[in-house]
């Protein structure tokens, strides 16, 4: 039986075991209920609150929330806060059309918060003495009560951070709403809630009340000092003495820029007048990382930089003066450009740093500050750091508490902190090897030094060489104190993608996602992992758009997997649109995505055009091989198919055979099995399995692909062809050691297994129950074999669950998994399942039978005509005419 697939499940099941997790708390409670029962009477009141409650739970599971406790109104959970923005919104619209229909305004106030809370299950003797089934603790509890307290009837009120992340989703939110607005009514002191916290209102126009809340007793709007009663008394007493000095600070020339929070600035390269090399490198990496610390102030990423520059046809080695550095900074719409410098100051140093405004070069400050010798640089740009962020407008208080000592977040040894600046530069162009060497060389100067570690493991994760991954990453963890917020949690998330479930490791990338949403890896890396391993492109599209939208120079991967996403979900022309930008950006590589899309909606002149354009190298030959054998597959040119297919395994290279021939070989037993060849195409699987089954472990560890997924593909093959001995040994070993739990596509994979043994047995009833208990985020793969069981048990859904097959093409297609690992299959599969829905139908409708025969012929017009499937689909039509 396959494993729970439901991420939510997981993380369940961590809080239990008392681990905090990141949730959006939602209070909504009902305005004047009182009031509204003594005026209806208990009876029509009862009424009116049951479908006030039935309107609110169908909302709940829509937006995939989970009720927790009711009174006069919920406590509600989210995943997201988008999902509880999108709730809210779509609640207080249908309390306005309730109170039209029933002719009684039934008004409610809503707080949304999103924090870390503890979840417990109560026992069920508890619930059977009147408690709930779960438990939820934590701040962010009672800040969302006070938040709904504060609110007028029909608003909606957040937290600073909630609507920070929510608004990041807002095209999600705005498919169901329109004319939605924002507005930040400033900073408020919430009872038992040390810091301030900004209040912001969401809600449609003619809907909410878009008004500054009351105050009450939980929550006091903090007032500026000019507006409170104390100055306008104690004004006057001062006024005529200031007068003069007051109309100079008014009048004056302000050299402020218009910085907002999350605006952008870009570093140029360090000027150097020392006499002395290898201090500009360290104090540019020293300034990254000491803004990076910021929640206010964004840096622009070197590698954005450079790829700005190439785009200006400037190489990569070129001097970022401040010249060219206002260039880069309109062009990639920061609003500060930065020039440190630093030069001989009597025995020591001076660091200088100019903040430009790039509109009009002019300086608007020059920021400065002193080390007495060459231990001391490091410090200094920490407080150079400081000074800018509180220029540019942060809070003194932001300041304070998101600062750590700059050398103990990195390293007081200026040759170490360049000789891992030359690291990341190597790193950025993809030369891991030099980056090793210089980082090598950092810790030869400084063994703790915990970000060399952490990058040197993030290097070897990209040479895939998980082990040496493993031991990095360790070390970096030994001296966890020397890294600064940001990286101690993205080291979490390495440290998952090396050690942890799918699962988690999408949980991981959430929270670096959620809690810093302009760093581009933690958007990114969540969006491709909820495609990838969890096969949930609907949780993936908001994080990718976003890591689309930041000045990243991975911008356009994220974009490519985002059009992968559209089309799996069936946004045909998104998806075009924005894998064709992705290619436009320069996007590269074995990637093929566009093809698939053409091929989707059968444009087959479109997808040979552009496959005809990508050249053909050791690195892209397999991707097309597979997509010139999915153009012709489709259409129903399976020998054209096979054939291609074949000369590239043939002519491959030993090293890429091994590294991706693999994707090669199930296609090929599909374009087999497609031909009607099973005993050829189980001859293929049996000898994929055979050399699958006796690979080594840590040649299994370093498989290019997931290899229990490869091996579990391979196995349900096996099983649909009647090598059930064989079928059941690979599964065995694809669920070894714990390999399923948090993994769903593993577990998808294996539970296909064991429901088409099932169904060769002729167990119809054991094979829907398999599949159906696994059917969260599907494979198309599963659908088809839902569809298929249900069939063969003489199910009355089974029609229905053909429908699904058939509609959920795109996903076909789409499906992110090992890089759309058996596409070619799939196409194959769909063309069939409309043969065997129209077998299905056969003795029920014979119209519907005849119709997707029909269709079916229509695809596959370059097939055989001895091919047995178009023999099938002729034989329905014959028996559809009564032509015997």
């Amino acid at each position: 039986m396959a494993e729970p697939l439901d991420l939510r499940e997981y993380r369940r099941e961590r809080s239990t075991a008392g681990q905090p997790v990141l949730r959006t708390m939602v209070v909504c409670d009902l305005a004047d209920s009182t009031a509204l029962i003594d005026r209806l009477g208990d009876r029509q009141a009862a009424a009116l609150i049951r479908k006030h409650d039935r309107m609110t739970r169908a909302l709940v599971d829509q937006y995939d929330g989970r009720e927790i406790d009711k009174t006069d109104g919920y406590l509600l959970l989210f995943e997201r806060p988008t999902q509880a923005v999108a709730f809210a919104l779509a609640y207080q619209r249908g309390l306005r059309y309730m109170s039209e229909a029933e002719g009684v305004s039934i008004r409610a106030r809503v707080g949304i918060h999103v924090g870390d809370v503890m979840m417990w299950e109560n026992s069920p003797e508890d619930i059977g003495r009147g408690a709930k089934p779960i438990e939820v603790e934590g701040l962010a509890k009672p800040i969302a009560a006070r938040l709904a307290t504060l609110a007028r009837p029909q608003q909606i009120l957040l937290t600073g951070v909630a609507a920070t992340i929510a608004r990041r989703g807002r095209e999600e939110i705005e498919e169901d709403s329109t004319d939605v607005l924002w507005k930040s009514y400033g900073r408020y002191r919430i009872r038992g809630v040390a810091e301030l916290t900004e209040v912001i209102e969401v809600g449609e126009v003619d809907v909410a009340p878009l008004a500054v809340p009351m105050n009450r007793s939980v929550a006091q709007r903090i007032q500026p000092w000019w507006r409170r009663a104390s100055t306008h008394i104690s004004a006057s007493a001062v006024l005529v003495p200031v007068l003069g000095i007051g109309l100079w600070w008014f009048l004056r020339p302000s050299p402020q820029i218009g910085f907002k929070a999350r605006d952008w600035v870009v570093i140029a390269n360090a000027v150097n007048e020392t006499g002395s090399t290898g201090y500009g490198e360290a104090i540019e990496s020293a300034l990254r990382i000491g803004l990076r610390q910021s929640r206010y102030v964004n840096v622009i990423p070197a590698t954005k930089v450079q790829q700005t520059l190439s785009r200006m046809k400037l190489g990569k080695n070129v001097l970022i003066n401040r010249a060219l550095g206002t260039q880069v900074a309109v062009r990639d719409n920061a609003k500060a450009l930065i020039v440190p410098l630093i030069v001989n100051y009597g025995s020591g140093f001076q660091l200088q740093a100019e903040i430009i405004d790039p509109k009009n070069k002019r300086v608007m400050k020059l920021l400065v500050a002193n080390a007495t010798s060459e231990d001391g640089i490091v410090n200094a740009v920490g407080v150079i750091s400081k000074k800018l962020r509180a220029y540019l407008g942060e809070s003194i208080a932001q300041i304070k508490m998101n600062s750590a000592s700059l050398a103990q977040v990195t390293t007081s040894s200026l040759q170490a902190l360049r000789a891992y600046a030359l690291a990341s530069k190597a790193g950025n162009h993809g030369d891991y090897h030099l980056s090793l060497d210089f980082l090598a060389q950092a810790l030869s100067i400084d063994p703790k030094f915990a970000s060399a570690y952490m990058l040197q493991g993030v290097n070897y994760i990209s040479m895939g060489l998980k082990v040496s991954a493993k031991k990095s990453l360790a070390s970096a963890l030994k001296n966890i104190d020397r890294l600064d917020p940001l990286e101690k949690i993205k080291i979490r998330a390495d440290q998952a993608n090396l050690n942890d479930p799918d699962t988690a490791i999408v949980a991981a990338w959430k929270v670096v996602a959620d809690l810093y949403p302009d760093d581009p890896t933690g958007s990114h890396n969540a969006g491709l992992y909820y495609a990838g391993y969890l096969n949930d492109c609907e949780s993936a599209i908001p994080y990718l758009k976003h890591a689309a939208s930041l000045p990243q120079a991975q911008a356009m991967i994220s974009t490519y997997v985002l059009g992968v996403c559209d089309l799996a979900t069936g946004n045909i022309s998104k998806s075009i649109k924005n894998l064709k930008q992705a290619y436009s950006s320069g996007f590269r590589g074995p990637f093929l995505a566009l093809a698939d899309a053409y091929v989707e909606k059968r444009d087959y002149g479109a997808a040979s055009e552009f496959l005809a354009g990508v050249p053909s190298g050791s690195n892209t030959m397999v991707s097309l091989a597979v997509r010139r054998a999915l153009v012709q597959a489709d259409q129903g040119d399976l020998a054209s198919a096979e054939s291609g297919l074949r000369h590239t395994l043939d002519t491959i290279t030993p090293d890429v055979a091994d590294a991706k021939g693999w994707a090669l070989r199930i296609d090929l037993v599909g374009v087999l099995w497609g031909q009607g060849r099973d005993k050829d195409a189980l001859h293929t699987v049996q000898k994929s399995l055979n050399e699958l089954l006796v690979m080594n472990a840590k040649k299994a560890m370093n498989f290019s692909y997931d290899y229990p997924t490869v091996v579990a593909s391979f196995a349900r093959w096996a099983a649909r062809m009647g090598d059930e001995r064989l079928a059941k040994k690979a599964i065995k070993v694809a669920s070894a050691h714990n390999q399923l739990r948090g993994y769903p596509i593993r577990s998808q994979l294996v539970a296909i297994t064991e429901a088409e043994i099932a169904l060769h047995n002729g167990n119809a009833k054991k094979a829907v129950r398999i599949v159906t208990s696994a059917d969260s985020h599907p494979l198309w793969e599963l659908l088809e074999i839902i569809a298929r069981a249900k069939a063969a048990a003489g199910e009355k859904g089974a029609y229905k669950a053909y429908q699904r097959v058939i509609q959920k093409r795109t996903l076909a297609f789409g499906q992110i998994d090992e890089n759309q690992f058996g596409i070619c299959s799939r196409a194959i599969q769909w063309n069939v399942a409309l043969l065997d829905a129209a077998d299905f139908m056969n003795k029920r409708n014979k119209n519907i039978a005849s119709n997707l025969a029909s269709t079916f012929l229509d695809n596959w017009k370059l097939a055989s005509f001895n091919n047995p499937y178009i023999r099938r689909a002729k034989s329905i039509l014959k028996s559809d005419s009564g032509d015997k």
